[in-house]
């Protein structure tokens, strides 16, 4: 599922394509079973998401914008190894 949040709320007051508010999706994201990751323009708050990386787009049409995403997961890596479903990497 995909859902973009209008510019001007940036997802705190919205409703998606789909009719689901935002915090409805977020409710959603976190009640996965599973590893989850959610991809967002930085500034979004429908969720705790942290800076992940700044993309620059194409030169050709928009003067290469740079695209800043940012990133929920509700992985744990350590709670993940607790319960085996993390391989650690075997040291040489």
């Amino acid at each position: 599922m995909t859902a973009d949040p209008c510019p001007t709320c940036k997802g705190r007051c919205c409703v998606n394509k789909h009719g689901a508010s935002f915090a409805t999706l977020a409710e959603w994201c976190r009640t996965r079973i599973g590893q989850v990751m959610v991809c967002e323009n930085e500034g979004a708050t429908w969720l705790p998401f942290e800076p992940f990386l700044a993309i620059k787009g194409n030169e050709s049409r928009h003067g290469g914008k740079v695209s800043r995403e940012a990133i929920w997961t509700n992985w744990d890596e350590d709670d993940a190894i607790e319960r085996g479903e993390h391989r650690r990497e075997e040291e040489p």
